[in-house]
């Protein structure tokens, strides 16, 4: 009877591929993959941007909407959206430069880039085969590329503009280490890189660092291609890793302390360690399970958690499963470098965006796998490759591709749009808070306000404490004109968050059209103690003060308010409406006169300062203002303005 570790090898023997090659054949692989691939992601050409982050790098970045000096300065040495992607952002430049806010553009260099990136991993994969199945690359290289290029995982990394670091990192991360397997004595035992192959290399991992910091565990899969290559560990092999070792570290440093300044950074405290350990195993199962079976794919995955509390058993059953994986390796292919180099790619790839250390407000995402996916496609190319002549296996093989293929092309048409991106998250069964509000607020810019109050309404249900969940939902009464519920909501945002001033803005405003002037003055003068350098609330309160007839303190606050912003044109023709109600004609007529100076196309000014006119007896320049009013499509009364003619006509006689 065979001992264990024998049975082991001779089963990992067994499954070692050996193919007869089909000579002419491998010439069309390359072309093949890169045809399939574009085919699977065109519409994404018909795409539209998305207000899942797209807004924040392109359509309100006025970073990118110029290459100069001081722009370039800016992409490097700020973050952008918690990220620091000097060479992402430059990418944004260039496309700003030749499309402006075409949307086909962007998606079209992000799909160009992912076909580079399918090329690569073509040419990787030709360089790794190793003996016996030498002779065969094709249908390996074929076929992990393939999966790379077409897998339904990939796609919100390649139609996602936002998203452009992971194409971007990617097609300079492979090119590294492409050069890097392609040293011509690499197999050699006392080989090394020499000076200039490591400038090259140093120089794509920079790159590679200056999209995406995920790029930093670049030097540590060059392990992993020594150890399928037979390459010794010596101190050759160790020295010249050493260069890209100090730039991980460092680029490491800089990425942690970007995400922590910009609050991407979570505290241990919100989950205990040991749940950090457990939603890290339930992630990276989970990470298995939808590359073998990508299917209710969203946008945003979010937590498994009820009110702070774990809600599924598959989180804590999640360690179990993946230490028997981790057994079935070791017992059976243990002796199989390309299972050993799969895993570890895989491992080494994702194992940053584990949520080991806690970053944004998603467990996992569908874009950490678009590198790390690779050691597993190349496990399943290889072990697949013997069998490609035999009918069955190919027939089967050929339908999960095709489905792969249908399930990308499908999916590549969900981020068409926002709301499309959204509700298939959500009809997926994602009740994510994120995606009430981003679904929420693209419904509330498109005035479809009935379906964005039951997105806002789900949210608070959801997450009752969520940031300006209650806000929102307020602003949407206050659209439809729901007094009493606006002020609930924001009455109940105020409670969450005391110190925020433009809840009692908003508060106020509603109480203001409820004529309830006296909690109206309590809110503004509420914003004037939170912001005391700020003139907005004593703008706000000098309009309650003025409807209720408090001239003096109306007065007194219009003032303060202008003195803090001098340049608010409304503001001096709420002044002048107050001295013109006092009888203060002509310091009136210059407010008015100065509001239009500021502000142009404030055409009620007109209507204003003829009043004050009026009260002065200067009928003449009040029917001047009258009827410019009326030019500038004012509604003006016909017997104001006979009256003013007549006024006007007896005063010139």
């Amino acid at each position: 009877m065979a001992k264990p570790k024998q049975k082991a090898k001779v089963i990992s023997k067994q499954l070692q591929p050996e193919i007869e090659f089909i000579s002419g054949y491998e010439k069309y692989f390359l072309p093949a993959v890169l045809a399939i691939t574009f085919l699977v992601f065109f519409p994404s050409l018909q795409n539209k941007f998305v207000n899942l982050d797209d807004t924040q790098y392109v359509l309100e970045n006025p970073v990118i909407k110029a290459i100069n000096a001081e722009n370039l300065k800016t992409i490097f040495s700020e973050q952008f959206v918690g990220n620091y992607q000097p060479l992402t952002m430059f990418s944004y430049m260039l496309d700003y430069k030749f499309f402006a806010l075409n949307p086909f553009g962007y998606h079209l260099v992000n799909l160009l880039l992912h076909l580079l990136n399918t090329l690569l991993v073509f040419l990787i994969v030709q360089k790794l085969i190793p003996p016996p199945l030498g002779r065969g690359w094709g249908w390996a290289a074929f076929l992990t590329a393939l999966l790379f290029g077409i897998h339904p995982l990939h796609v919100e990394s390649v139609v996602w503009i936002a998203e452009r670091k992971d194409v971007l990192y990617g097609f300079f991360f492979l090119w590294g280490l492409y050069v890097y397997i392609s040293t011509p004595s690499l197999k050699e035992e006392k080989s090394s890189l020499s000076l200039a192959r490591v400038g090259v290399i140093l120089l794509l991992f920079l790159f590679a660092l200056l999209s995406k910091a995920q790029a930093v565990v670049l030097p540590v899969t060059f392990f992993a291609v020594d150890f399928l290559l037979n390459r010794k560990l010596t101190k050759k092999t160790i020295l010249e890793k050493i260069p890209f070792f100090v730039l991980a570290v460092a680029f490491g440093i800089l990425a942690i302390k970007v995400q922590g300044k910009a609050g991407a950074m979570q505290t241990f405290q919100y989950f205990p360690f040991y749940e950090r350990i457990l939603f890290s195993c339930y992630a990276l199962m989970t990470y298995l399970h939808k590359i073998i079976l990508p299917i209710n794919l969203s946008c945003f995955y979010p937590y498994p958690e009820t009110n702070d509390k774990i809600n599924t058993v598959w989180v804590y059953i999640s360690p179990a499963v993946l230490l028997a994986i981790a057994f079935l390796i070791w017992k059976y292919f243990r002796d199989s470098k390309v299972v050993l180099f799969g895993t570890a790619f895989f491992l080494i790839t994702i194992v940053l965006v584990l949520q080991l250390l806690p970053i944004g407000d998603a467990l996992y995402a569908d874009r950490y796998t678009y590198i790390p996916s690779i050691g597993l496609f190349f496990i399943a190319a290889y072990y697949f490759s013997p069998f490609i002549t035999n009918k069955t296996a190919t027939a089967a093989a050929a339908v999960y591709l095709v489905f792969f293929c249908y399930l990308t092309f499908q999916r590549t048409k969900v981020w068409h749009d926002s709301i499309r991106l959204y509700t298939d998250a959500i009809d997926n069964g994602y009740k994510a808070a994120i995606l009430y509000t981003n679904r929420g607020a693209v419904l509330t810019d498109s005035s479809r306000n009935e379906e964005a109050l039951k997105d806002f309404i789900s949210l608070v249900e959801l997450k009752p404490k969520y940031p300006k969940a209650w806000r929102n939902k307020g602003l949407v009464h206050q659209r439809l004109k729901q007094t009493d519920e606006a002020i609930r909501s924001f009455s109940e945002e105020i409670r969450l968050h005391p110190d925020d001033y433009t809840n009692y803005l908003s508060r106020g405003t509603m109480y203001v059209q409820r004529n309830d002037f006296e909690n109206a003055i309590k809110d503004f003068t509420k914003i004037i103690e939170l912001q005391p350098k700020s003139g907005e609330g004593y703008y706000a309160r000098s309009e309650a003060y003025g409807k209720s007839d408090h001239l003096p303190e109306a007065l007194s606050d219009i003032n303060k308010a202008i003195e803090f912003a001098s340049d608010n044109g409304q503001a001096y023709n709420n002044r002048g409406i107050i001295l013109s109600m006092s009888g203060k004609y002509q310091e009136a007529v210059n407010d008015f006169t100065r509001s239009l100076e500021l502000k142009p196309d404030n055409y009620g000014a007109y209507t204003n300062r003829s009043l004050a006119y009026k009260g002065m007896g200067k009928y003449a320049e009040a029917l001047q203002d009258l009827l410019t009013a009326k030019e500038k499509g004012i509604a003006v009364e016909e017997n104001t303005i006979n009256e003013l003619e007549i006024a006007a006509g007896a005063q010139n006689k």
